[in-house]
């Protein structure tokens, strides 16, 4: 008994040796190999391709499927990630295509399974489908480059009620939806104006209690919200959470706006660039005040 206890202590101080040997990487240890199962597929055509702007002006194309199962639930868009995506993987209108879920989850097209001489050709958009402005090429992606696209606003003002940014809790797409379509919000001021929300309650899909729950939120965000929340409502690509945290931790909003920034060390020479540009600018200061 004492045998099988002492053998088994020793493996497990071989076992910590060799762990510490091998050490960690910065995304995932050197001495653990993790392994998943191989996506489960199902075909179904591609009916039409459709772009989405997102809050920095990326168009991204969606695949627009006939309705398939794939792991138990109904598939009928997937992204299609950037023209090259499209190229490589030789996607045409009207083929057919094998969906999985990446990770079980996320709706992917894997490959084309068959063609036809019907399949069209995808091209990419020479004007913004939501603004009719002429895109922009940006190594692999496609940009609208207008900063007042609807959908372009639409997703920042998504990105901005979320978790990661100002928190406010009840705000999802509907009601920026409602908000932009009924009272032309299109900047946070007035997403935080209260009068935005006096007919919310009478509108079709809100339910009763809605419009207190979301003047909560936004009185909540008006009574105080940390300087490293702010930074990434800025909407300045590149610049996100983690190094607005990085700024917060050693800066006061006060010398932010007085344009004398200290750098934290870890901060890159091209997010440093970016934040000079935009955000130490004299425009983008006004911005940040306001």
């Amino acid at each position: 008994y004492l045998e099988h206890w002492t053998f088994l202590l020793d493996l497990y101080i071989i076992y910590k040796k060799v762990r510490n040997e091998l050490g960690e990487g910065v995304k995932f240890p050197r001495w653990a190999k993790a392994y998943k199962f191989n996506p489960k597929g199902a075909a179904s055509k591609l009916k039409d391709i459709t772009w989405q702007v997102g809050k920095y002006g990326t168009l991204t194309p969606v695949a627009e499927l006939e309705p398939v199962t794939v792991a138990g639930s109904t598939i009928s868009r997937a992204t299609l990630h950037n023209m090259d995506y499209i190229r490589t993987k030789g996607i045409k209108i009207g083929d057919i295509l094998n969906i999985v879920k990446a990770a079980e989850v996320i709706p992917k097209v894997e490959k084309v399974i068959s063609t036809s001489s019907d399949s069209i050709e995808v091209h990419e958009p020479e004007y913004c489908p939501y603004c009719s402005t002429k895109t922009v090429r940006d190594g692999a992606v496609v940009k609208c480059p207008a900063k007042a696209c609807p959908m372009r606003v639409e997703s920042q003002l998504i990105s901005l009620v979320s978790k990661d940014i100002l928190d406010m809790d009840e705000f999802g797409p509907r009601v920026i939806e409602y908000l932009m379509a009924e009272k032309d919000v299109y900047h946070m001021h007035q997403l935080l104006d209260e009068s935005n929300y006096e007919d919310i309650e009478y509108e079709d899909g809100f339910g009763h209690g809605i419009k207190a729950k979301l003047i909560e939120s936004i009185r909540k965000v008006k009574s105080g919200i940390e300087l490293y929340r702010l930074i990434p409502a800025m909407m300045i690509e590149g610049i996100g959470r983690t190094i607005g945290k990085k700024i917060a931790e050693i800066n006061t909003l006060e010398n932010i706006l007085n344009g004398d920034i200290e750098w934290n060390p870890t901060i890159g020479e091209k997010a440093r660039e970016i934040i000079t540009k935009e955000l130490l600018s004299p425009e983008g200061l006004e911005h940040f005040k306001t």
